[in-house]
């Protein structure tokens, strides 16, 4: 699973990941944790993220993510406004998706 939003000074992020996990076969491979880059790195260390799958920015998740640390699907921590953003950029970003 990847993560965008959802960091260590977001309620909800907590909740997720908790519910995510609750049947232990769901891993955090990556994430853009927060729009402020130090909040970002922070929630990722704190989560175990290794320090090249934590992302600053959706669009670098989206751009970087390698074929070992794509996730099955990204939990999504943001606003339902900003969601629908980063949705229409991740399905851009699939080849041959348009």
């Amino acid at each position: 699973m990847g993560m965008i939003g959802g960091g260590k000074d977001a309620f909800i992020g907590a909740i997720h990941r908790i519910a995510a996990n609750t049947d232990g076969l769901i891993e955090l491979v990556c994430g853009a944790l927060s729009i402020d880059k130090n909040i970002a790195v922070d929630s990722g260390r704190l989560l175990f993220l290794p320090e090249d799958r934590i992302y600053t920015t959706f669009e670098e998740m989206l751009k970087k993510a390698t074929p070992c640390s794509i996730p099955g699907f990204i939990l999504f921590g943001y606003a339902m406004s900003s969601t629908i953003a980063i949705c229409c950029c991740e399905l851009q970003s699939i080849n041959g998706f348009s």
